[in-house]
């Protein structure tokens, strides 16, 4: 969205905000923390968006933002209910179910997302019940969290779960069907998950030499667990060869990484590739620090 597009949608919320209307107050909330194209185009559950607000609010100390939120909380909008309910939960648990409980109660997919993952550990037929409601809505996110309940009592169900999820394009659903294949010594999908593209991360400038090595299954210090990760060379600084898009013919620096398919994280796999990063103050790349 361009300067003025911003400049005229901030004047349409004003004048909104002023007649007292909750979605308003969410979405000037959204854009104050530069999250409003993203929430506005968002293909699945927005739960990890409004939970990416919760955190900017608190971490930048946005207080307009956060009075806004609770306003729009407290006049019933199930958005702002859910952000509500992550900022009262480390210190008051119950209120932030009853919050989320009215929000899922309306319909609001993230809210039962969040019931449901929240609730899992201790009471695992509600957090059930919820999820079996938001999956059969045909939320993948949903699936997926059914599945994680459902695999310990019920794996075959887990296993049904796990494979809708996948088909709906649920990428962490994709990676866990392709951990388990490799499990079996079955090759890895080279279409699901999609393959990463560290240049659309920010990481790499647009001209960057890449190419795409395979794909293989590591750890992930972002996922917490083994994803599929593909494997990158590219090169870095000043080179001389051939023009296009792969390092074939280029003479340069080149350095390779492992991209996780679920978080989009890069890790360097060799030593050349670990100076690289540690020359940069780090000991991989996280795309979402850097949003």
């Amino acid at each position: 969205m361009g300067r003025r597009a911003r400049r005229d949608q901030a004047n349409d919320l004003r004048q909104a905000l002023a007649a007292g209307d909750p979605h308003a107050m969410l979405e000037f909330a959204l854009l104050s923390t530069d999250l409003a194209d993203a929430y506005a185009g968002f293909p699945g559950n927005r739960l990890p968006l409004l939970t990416r607000l919760a955190d900017l609010v608190t971490k930048d100390g946005l207080t307009h933002a956060h009075d806004l939120v609770e306003r729009a909380a407290e006049a019933g909008y199930p958005p702002a209910m859910v952000v509500q309910a992550i900022w009262l939960t480390p210190e008051d648990r119950p209120s932030a179910i009853t919050l989320l409980e009215q929000a899922a109660g309306q319909g609001e997919a993230a809210a039962m997302l969040a019931l449901g993952r929240m609730l899992a550990p201790d009471q695992p037929e509600a957090a059930k019940s919820w999820l079996t409601r938001l999956a059969g809505q045909g939320d993948d996110a949903g699936m997926y969290a059914l599945s994680r309940v459902l695999h310990a009592d019920d794996p075959q169900g887990s296993a049904d779960w796990l494979a809708k999820a996948a088909a709906a394009g649920n990428v962490r659903a994709q990676s866990d069907l392709g951990v388990l294949a490799a499990e079996r010594g079955q090759p890895l999908d080279p279409r699901h998950p999609p393959a990463t593209n560290p240049k659309l991360t920010g990481l790499l400038p647009a001209n960057t030499p890449l190419t795409r090595q395979g794909r293989h299954v590591a750890n992930c210090v972002i996922c917490r667990g083994q994803t599929v990760q593909d494997l990158f060379e590219f090169i870095h600084g000043r080179y001389f060869g051939l023009r296009g898009p792969t390092t074939a013919g280029k003479s340069g620096a080149r350095v390779h990484f492992s991209g996780c398919t679920v978080c989009g994280c890069l890790f360097p796999v060799d030593e050349v590739s670990r100076q690289y990063v540690a020359a940069k103050g780090g000991e991989f790349f996280n795309p979402a620090k850097l949003r």
